[in-house]
């Protein structure tokens, strides 16, 4: 750890200083508003009559395949977000299954709102892409009239290849820019 003193030095000299990553096991899923999945039918009653209401805090929403993610791709999707200045308690991330419980909620919202579709057939199931992310990846899709949508890699294609991580990181930049121009012109 750096004194104070240190951290000034290297601050006055441009060094940046980075932070140590935290264990796997000190990863939150729930600080990410993962949406759980209900098993009994009480549970998954209990969830459908909650699973409408978005959280206030939430502004970047991401769809995923499945919603229950390797630690690798939690600390993944951690730091991806973190390298851009994106807040965990910004994000909410929904499976496809779930997407389809908030959508109308999304869609009714008086401000414009954007989802990042990580992978193939998330991008298949929200804006029926059939072809593959390629040609897709980065552009930005209307999904209603207060939905856009930004298509990108899923978390396991980038584990695969970690080459695209570039890619993926140009399209979390364009996320936050998309909410820097919209709030720019409110």
């Amino acid at each position: 750890m750096l004194s104070s003193q240190q951290l000034s030095i290297l601050h006055e000299m441009g060094i940046p200083v980075w932070e140590e990553r935290l264990a796997a096991a000190e990863i939150e899923t729930g600080s990410a508003s993962i949406a759980e999945p209900a098993n009994t039918p009480q549970q998954k009653a209990e969830y459908q009559s909650e699973i409408r209401e978005l959280p206030e805090s939430a502004r970047y929403f991401i769809i995923v395949d499945n919603s229950e993610f390797s630690q690798l791709e939690k600390r993944l999707l951690q730091a991806m977000l973190r390298s851009v200045n994106i807040a965990m308690t910004e994000v909410f991330v929904l499976s496809i299954s779930d997407f389809r419980d908030y959508e109308a909620a999304l869609s009714l919202a008086e401000q414009q709102r954007l989802l990042l579709l990580l992978g193939d057939n998330v991008a298949s199931s929200v804006i029926g892409i059939n072809a593959g992310l390629g040609e897709h990846r980065g552009q930005t899709y209307r999904v209603s009239d207060n939905l856009e949508a930004i298509v990108s890699f899923s978390l396991q294609q980038l584990i695969n290849t970690p080459e695209n991580k570039a890619s993926a990181w140009q399209d979390l930049l364009r996320c936050r820019a998309y909410y820097s121009q919209a709030t720019a012109v409110a």
